[in-house]
């Protein structure tokens, strides 16, 4: 598709989160031999940095963040588990976060992520992010292992609340 575009058309390429995925997967070398797309990449996200010290730190120790991305991966695996369990349909990724479902039968993501907000843990409602994303949709950040347990243990009580709450079963919860 970019080689058969005109070339008065120019391309913005977002590879944010393309490091979880392999080099294999970039543009970034299509986009150097390009006069019309641009690859734009983020050290906040795949980093967890800001500013130009800390940056170019983290560039010179790739092997390091590699092995953070290799642990995502696995960190990732074990909480979308975690999450199916609650009768979510979790959206298999890539990147340091989890897509999620919620059932027709429970609570919406306004009332998940506001109850879990109470708890201490900060999910995203992702509703208003497109047109195929509806209030039944959030995203779950992938952390280290005892941070992503206190995410489940805190949304196993918010759905069990309000599964008492209606009086049904904490997978299918109100």
């Amino acid at each position: 598709m970019l080689r058969r575009a005109p070339r008065s058309t120019r391309f913005w390429i977002d590879e944010t989160y393309i490091d979880y995925t392999g080099d294999a997967e970039s543009l970034e070398a299509f986009a150097s031999e390009s006069r019309n797309v641009i690859v734009c990449k983020s050290m906040s996200k795949v980093y967890a940095l800001s500013g130009v010290r800390a940056a170019c730190a983290a560039l010179a120790a790739l092997d390091y963040y590699r092995a953070r991305w290799a642990e995502t991966h696995v960190l990732r695996a074990e909480l979308q588990q975690q999450l199916e369990r609650f009768g979510w349909d979790v959206i298999p990724g890539c990147a340091n976060f989890l897509l999620c479902h919620l059932p027709i039968d429970g609570p919406d993501t306004a009332q998940v992520v506001e109850q879990a907000r109470l708890r201490g843990v900060f999910l995203r409602d992702v509703s208003t992010m497109g047109t195929r994303i509806d209030d039944r949709t959030l995203r779950v950040a992938v952390k280290d292992g005892a941070a992503n347990a206190r995410i489940v243990q805190a949304l196993a009580a918010v759905l069990g609340e309000c599964a008492r709450a209606c009086d049904l079963p904490a997978a299918a919860a109100c």
